[in-house]
């Protein structure tokens, strides 16, 4: 069984989106684009009508006064225009947002800025995954895609594992339980995805006690959960805070999005690290190709020299327009399937199969047995 731990699939209309609204998903459009270009993703705001560089352009959007709220949303009409996308753009990656502001319009394009409706569409993705001959995939996502891809897995059998998003500003609350339940329950979504956005409720404080309630329930579902923001750019300031959690909910199953970040483990996997994934069910992504792991892949040697192969799970991030193409082709999707075999001559036959997909099958299936 291969089992592709990260993968993502785009949506075909606006109505594969889990909103209530165009309005509604507009307003979480403009409050990732915020997010964005506040914390200096290198996004660039532009006027309309001279092209013209606009310093400070994400005040445009966003009161500074609230940064963190949603009363900072101004109402600018944020929509979807191609008319300033440049061919390869238009062809590949319609990525321009227009907005007015004050009297004026403005816009940002790049290839960042649609980055959560950032993939090619499912029906290329299992093309795809026939040829390279990878049985499931994990579906990842940026925004609520809780129902998309829950008809995904109904229209491809076997094929998909969907994760869902709970808005973690408000997971604690009734309405975010709630969520969680719809999500298991009626949707039959297979784990959950987690990416609190920086300065946002959640990002810092998810380990405190007003978040029991959702963690509570998620280890009593033994929800697998997959985790990244700020347990991946900031690491060491959030383990401590993953500590807290885990002490209080031990039973939690946890993928780490990319795994533990080169960066954090270049000169040796600190202690704290180390005790935290052995005594509890952790996995580590690792996605050749994608990451920089070193010039001989020794960062993928310490790891599994730490862990061993139950520990790990590989993933590509393909189909991904701004991390892994387009060309989008079989050859390549292989490439990345085959690099632990090609480069890691330690991995025997049985650890390849447990990495490429055998301890993803049983964590699911032990999830699903658990229903």
């Amino acid at each position: 069984m291969i089992i592709d731990s990260h993968a993502h699939a785009g949506v075909r209309s606006e109505l594969d989106w889990d909103f209530a609204s165009v309005a509604e998903h507009r307003a979480y459009d403009q409050r990732l684009l915020w997010t964005r270009l506040n914390i200096g993703r290198k996004l660039e705001v532009r006027r309309w009508d001279d092209d013209s560089l606009v310093e400070d352009g994400w005040e445009t959007l966003w009161d500074p006064r609230y940064p963190n709220s949603w009363e900072g949303r101004r109402d600018v009409n944020l929509r979807v225009a191609v008319e300033k996308a440049d061919e390869w753009h238009a062809n590949h990656l319609p990525a321009t947002f227009a907005w007015e502001h004050d009297g004026e319009q403005y816009y940002a394009a790049g290839p960042l800025v649609l980055s959560h409706l950032k993939a090619a569409p499912p029906e290329l993705l299992v093309q795809l995954m026939d040829q390279a001959g990878i049985d499931k995939a994990v579906l990842h996502c940026l925004d609520p895609l809780n129902k998309y891809f829950a008809r995904l897995m109904l229209e491809y059998p076997q094929r998909f594992i969907g994760l869902c998003r709970i808005e973690e500003s408000t997971a604690y609350t009734d309405q975010g339980l709630e969520a969680l339940r719809v999500a298991v329950e009626d949707l039959g979504l297979m784990g959950m995805y987690h990416e609190p956005l920086p300065g946002w409720e959640g990002y810092e404080d998810f380990h405190t006690a007003k978040y029991d309630p959702f963690w509570r329930e998620v280890e009593r579902l033994r929800f697998p959960l997959y985790l990244f923001g700020c347990f991946y750019r900031t690491f060491d300031q959030a383990l401590p805070r993953l500590q807290a959690l885990l002490k209080k909910f031990p039973g939690l199953t946890i993928i780490l999005v990319h795994g533990l970040p080169p960066w954090y483990i270049k000169d040796g996997i600190p202690a704290a690290a180390r005790d935290l994934v052995r005594n509890h069910e952790i996995y580590l992504e690792l996605l050749p190709k994608i990451l920089y792991y070193g010039k001989e892949d020794e960062i993928v040697r310490r790891v599994f020299d730490t862990f061993g192969p139950r520990k790990l799970v590989w993933g590509s991030e393909f189909v991904t327009y701004n991390v892994t193409g387009p060309p989008f082709t079989a050859e390549r999707y292989r490439e990345h399937l085959r690099y632990l075999e090609r480069r890691c001559d330690y991995l025997s036959r049985d650890d390849l199969d447990l990495v490429l997909g055998g301890n993803l099958d049983a964590v699911f299936n032990a999830y699903a047995a658990s229903r």
